[in-house]
């Protein structure tokens, strides 16, 4: 097996990573404690039948919501046995061992719209990421704070769209006190 992607837990006793499922070519992602525990899948995307990664670029590392509770990757599971391959998508895990993957939002209908960052607020409540997911070939800013409802079109998050031929090439979640 090959780990991929991995991503550090906010209090750092806890890693998060994805990896081949055992004989499958399906990218699972699974959360351990650092103590040297047994991994434990978050993920059962090997039902489903086709093998796709899970973030192998390292700005899709996988995100912990900063409150440890959820992870976020970026992924092209279909969303059921029945589906086609898609473009990436951002999707919400658990970290406790049972499966719940929700894809928050991405495009359901083509391989050619992807979601390509995605970092949370600090707050925990929100979660930002970037795309194109408007079909007009540049990529936009996106945010929801619904964590829970899968599908959310990409119109309604519509955050800050790129200027006329130009792109929102990054961005960085910051908090500054006064």
């Amino acid at each position: 097996a090959w780990v991929y992607t991995f991503g550090l837990s906010p209090d750092g006793q806890r890693v998060a990573f994805a990896a081949d499922a055992p004989e499958s070519s399906v990218m699972e992602v699974y959360v351990m404690d650092l103590n040297g525990a047994t991994p434990v899948a978050v993920t059962d995307a090997t039902h489903l039948g086709l093998g796709h990664d899970v973030g192998l670029n390292p700005s899709w590392a996988i995100q912990w919501r900063p409150d440890g509770q959820r992870l976020a990757v970026l992924a092209d599971w279909p969303i059921n046995s029945m589906s086609v391959e898609r473009a990436w998508g951002v999707w919400m895990l658990g970290t406790t061992g049972t499966v719940t993957q929700t894809m928050l939002c991405g495009d359901m209908d083509s391989t050619e719209h992807d979601v390509w960052q995605a970092r949370f607020g600090l707050d925990s409540a929100r979660i930002f990421f970037r795309g194109d997911l408007a079909s007009d070939a540049e990529f936009e800013l996106y945010v929801t704070d619904d964590l829970g409802t899968a599908q959310q079109p990409p119109a309604s998050l519509l955050w800050i769209d790129a200027p006329t031929n130009g792109d929102v090439d990054g961005f960085l979640v910051s908090f500054f006190s006064h």
